[in-house]
């Protein structure tokens, strides 16, 4: 294993190792984003400053055939307005191999009052790799209305692409935090899994204490898409429960460490 600082971002190479855990192959820290391997998974931790307006981080993950990667962060992001006015920005580029698994279990990112922030993800896998990809944005801290940005999630399938989702947000815009957009939410979370192909869809689900849960196919039979709108954090976590244990329950991968 190499662990070495770079200016260009933050990269990690996985490969299976014994009784299942990963042997991590390449471990390279940026200066916005430190890694920290532990039996949980591989933990992100930023500086607490981060992300500030202007700061660009990029991270490029590749699992190699039959590796299992969980990645997690040590605490929430909370993105902040940079002297300059300058957008944020965390870019993830992900490769997963044949019988790879990748899973995404960050903290939330709160996007305060005043900052820009925008959150891009590629992620390629292969025809036999498997997914649990979750993230969440919040506008604002506690008594903010919250800043703007947007969150796009990108997947190919095979070199096919397969799903091109793009949410954008602005506490301050009427149309993108209106009926059209957010309707009023100030959490957002994405959930995106491999599951056991032609697994039925469950239709529309309880809309509770003004939480919105959406369960959906994409074109590949093998993933599903669920976006979940709320007003808190734990109202979200009440409402798009029953979805993700829905898609726990015919993961290909199997038991999802939570």
């Amino acid at each position: 294993m190499t662990l070495v600082a770079g200016p260009g971002g933050a990269e990690v190479v996985v490969a299976p190792g014994p009784d299942g855990r990963p042997r991590y192959r390449v471990l390279r820290q940026g200066p916005l984003l430190a890694l920290r391997p532990t039996p949980a998974g591989l933990h992100l931790v930023s500086p607490a400053a981060t992300p500030l307006g202007g700061d660009e981080v990029t991270l490029r993950l590749a699992v190699e055939a039959g590796a299992r990667l969980v990645v997690r962060s040590a605490a929430a992001s909370v993105a902040r307005r940079g002297p300059r006015g300058a957008p944020s920005r965390l870019e993830v580029r992900a490769t997963v191999e044949e019988e790879a698994w990748l899973c995404w279990l960050v903290e939330p990112t709160v996007v305060a009052d005043g900052a820009t922030h925008d959150a891009v993800s590629f992620l390629e896998l292969a025809e036999g790799a498997g997914l649990w990809w979750r993230e969440v944005t919040i506008l604002g801290r506690s008594g903010e209305s919250g800043g703007r940005g947007r969150s796009r999630l990108a997947v190919d399938r095979a070199g096919w692409p397969v799903v091109r989702h793009e949410l954008r947000f602005a506490a301050d815009d009427p149309a993108l935090g209106g009926p059209a957009g957010l309707g009023g939410a100030r959490v957002v979370g994405t959930a995106l899994a491999t599951v056991l192909a032609r697994s039925p869809v469950p239709g529309p689900l309880t809309q509770a204490s003004g939480s919105r849960v959406v369960v959906l196919p994409t074109v590949d039979p093998g993933l599903v898409l669920v976006q979940g709108l709320a007003e808190g954090w734990r109202q979200l976590e009440e409402a798009w429960g029953p979805a993700l244990a829905w898609v726990a329950s015919v993961h290909r991968c199997g038991e999802v460490p939570w």
